[in-house]
């Protein structure tokens, strides 16, 4: 047999190996866990290779497809000394000190759906929320005032979230100001600060 033979059977071989654990993942697993599993069968396996034949075989990870850009923006939020994050290195442990705010995105079949949660960082409780078909400031406004509508949210009360373009906005700052709610948000890039 010659080599370039030899080399296309166990290419093909290899092929086969990969689809079978993909499509037995149920088209989840990627190039690396891929290359991991077919290590630990005693195969070689190096995720550039792995990755390539995946490519070629048009086999590409569910949680790969559906990448979305980020509808938040927080460039014009960069000043730390503006936007500190003031529960960071506390511990607090009693309810409505703290309050936490994030968005989150729901798919549905007639496209995407944005929900704000505030929840107290004590008790887990949720305060008030809101949904809307459209990210904007009026989503975390609404939510906040659903919250203090139900909720006695007393001034001194630290209000904390990411530092989005919704919850930097003069109108809903202003709201918390009017209401002697204190801001406090996330660092940027620092996913593990928001709460």
């Amino acid at each position: 047999m010659k080599l370039r033979d030899k080399r296309k059977q166990e290419k093909k071989a290899v092929q086969e190996i990969i689809r079978k654990i993909f499509t037995d993942s149920e088209d989840e697993y990627g190039p690396d866990r891929i290359c991991g599993i077919m290590r630990r069968s005693g195969h070689k396996a190096s995720y550039r290779k792995i990755s390539r034949y995946m490519a070629e075989m048009n086999l590409q990870s569910i949680h790969n497809k559906h990448k979305t850009r980020s509808l938040t923006d927080s460039r014009n939020a960069r000043d730390d000394d503006k936007y500190r994050n003031l529960v960071r290195g506390n511990e607090y442990d009693q309810p409505k000190q703290v309050i936490c705010s994030d968005i989150t995105y729901l798919k549905s079949g007639e496209g995407w759906l944005y929900l704000c949660v505030i929840k107290d960082i004590v008790t887990g409780e949720i305060l008030g929320e809101s949904t809307s078909s459209r990210m904007k400031t009026d989503l975390v406004i609404q939510a906040f005032l659903n919250a203090l509508t139900r909720h006695n949210l007393s001034p001194g009360i630290i209000y904390h979230s990411d530092r989005g373009s919704q919850y930097t906005a003069k109108r809903f700052r202003e709201l918390l100001q009017k209401h002697g709610i204190i801001q406090s948000f996330s660092r940027i890039g620092i996913p593990g600060d928001n709460s």
